[in-house]
């Protein structure tokens, strides 16, 4: 369920998803699955949009209808989270963190490589 209440008043202010994000500390796609209905918005987060609009929560707040929560509001990697997250979880975690170191060393190579070019 879109939180038109929160995008109306973040539109009328002329204020983009991405400011939004910024202040909050997420990227775009996260605000966006928050405003969109996709991910529930926690109270904490409620309290900060709020703050960053000029307003009251009541003015923008609207229920998460319809939205399954998976985990807590605890953060992944959390202290209080860390050991009830599910072993597949986990090891999914690790492989893309893996695959990312990955791309990540052969991006420096290329990146070296074009810079070793563009000297000489």
């Amino acid at each position: 369920m879109i939180k038109r209440k929160l995008s109306d008043r973040r539109n009328s202010l002329r204020i983009s998803q991405e400011q939004m994000a910024f202040e909050l500390n997420m990227s775009q796609s996260q605000y966006s699955r928050r405003e969109n209905g996709i991910t529930k918005i926690l109270n904490k987060e409620w309290e900060k949009m709020a703050e960053i609009l000029g307003t009251s929560i009541k003015e923008i707040y609207e229920p998460n209808e319809g939205i399954i929560e998976v985990m807590s509001d605890t953060p992944i990697g959390s202290m209080d989270d860390r050991d009830n997250l599910p072993d597949f979880l986990l090891e999914t975690m690790k492989k893309y963190i893996k695959k990312l170191e990955f791309e990540n060393e052969e991006l420096k190579k290329e990146n070296s490589q074009l810079k070793k070019k563009e000297k000489g």
